[in-house]
């Protein structure tokens, strides 16, 4: 039988050993996913924003290299330095940072169509999420000509968007600054050392992605989702009386004989939308017809991988791109 000085010595090599692992995992992912973990939000706009002004790299569906403003978010430009802006809500999608820096719609909306933006998408937040922080995001962010919300889903559980009509508080000491002066320097250290141990901050990522893919809703009746949708554009016009645009951006799928077809979540819930938009003055801003115009004529899909899946990833520079040009004629127009 092994001594008990044995056994200690095979566990301390175990353990040894799965440090270093663990480390050298960390330091092999540093060029491929540099990035900060989410600070949990009670209040205001978003669930939690990125530590302020810690850079990032991504090199998963694309590569990036970026850094989060002063408020937590993925913007080139500050806030402060806008006039006035068109406000960007949504998922990772509308963040870009699957695109290289200056690629992402809000981005080309400001720089190549002189529509300036603020962006304020999130990690993981679907349009439920979005429209729950609505009220709070315009306390938060004033300044705005027109707002976006990006979704590339119109399927929801009934309880998930009823749920969203009850509005997060706004509080001026939950934001970026605020949370940055508020914290100590043991605190401000922590947040970020562990950007420099991205596994963990990965691994949770995938995790949630892969509970969003899978998650089961209760649509209940067409009449019945159809109301609970009406019920929140009602709400969204009921505070903000200038333009809202859905913007709609569905999965391209491609078929064994090359033909290509825009897959919508769900067409009974995305009827819902598209009627509860109309007669609320809401532009739902379908891109189904431009992505399979694009395909048609430049063979270009909208969205990139995920793993090895083509178009079933985030949006790419076409989606990007194609986005950009559709909501700067709708903003350029009113439709």
């Amino acid at each position: 039988m092994r001594s008990a000085k044995q056994i200690f010595k095979k566990l301390l090599f175990i353990g040894a050993a799965s440090v270093c692992a663990f480390l050298l995992v960390n330091l092999l992912l540093l060029p491929y996913y540099h990035y900060t973990p989410g600070i949990p939000m009670d209040a205001n706009a978003t669930k939690e924003i990125y530590y302020p002004g810690t850079g990032f790299n991504t090199l998963g569906e694309g590569y990036r290299i970026g850094r989060f403003d002063k408020n937590g978010y993925l913007n080139e430009v500050s806030e402060d330095e806008l006039e006035n802006y068109v406000l960007i809500m949504g998922s990772s999608h509308a963040m870009g940072k699957e695109v290289p820096g200056g690629h992402s719609f809000g981005e080309l909306l400001n720089d190549e169509y002189g529509i300036p933006t603020y962006n304020i998408a999130m990690d993981g937040h679907f349009f439920t999420d979005n429209v729950a922080g609505f009220s709070a995001a315009l306390e938060q962010f004033q300044r705005s000509d027109a707002v976006v919300i990006e979704t590339s889903l119109t399927k929801f559980d009934l309880d998930e968007l009823k749920g969203c009509l009850n509005q997060r508080a706004y509080d001026e000491n939950s934001t970026g600054p605020a949370i940055v002066e508020g914290m100590g320097k043991v605190a401000r250290v922590k947040s970020i050392l562990k950007t420099w141990f991205p596994f963990r901050i990965l691994l949770t990522q995938k995790i949630n992605a892969l509970k969003a893919t899978t998650r089961e809703c209760n649509t209940g009746t067409y009449d019945q989702y159809k109301a609970a949708v009406d019920d929140v554009m009602k709400l969204i016009k009921q505070q903000y009386d200038k333009p809202v645009i859905i913007l709609y951006h569905p999965t391209v799928t491609v078929d064994k004989e090359g033909r290509a077809s825009a897959l919508a979540d769900d067409e009974e819930t995305k009827r819902a939308f598209t009627e509860a938009c109309a007669e609320n003055g809401i532009v739902f801003a379908d891109m189904s017809d431009m992505f399979l115009e694009e395909y048609e004529s430049e063979h270009m899909l909208p969205h990139g991988f995920m793993n090895t899946s083509p178009g079933t990833g985030h949006l790419n520079r076409t989606g990007h791109r194609l986005i950009a040009a559709r909501l700067a004629e709708i903003i350029g127009t009113g439709k």
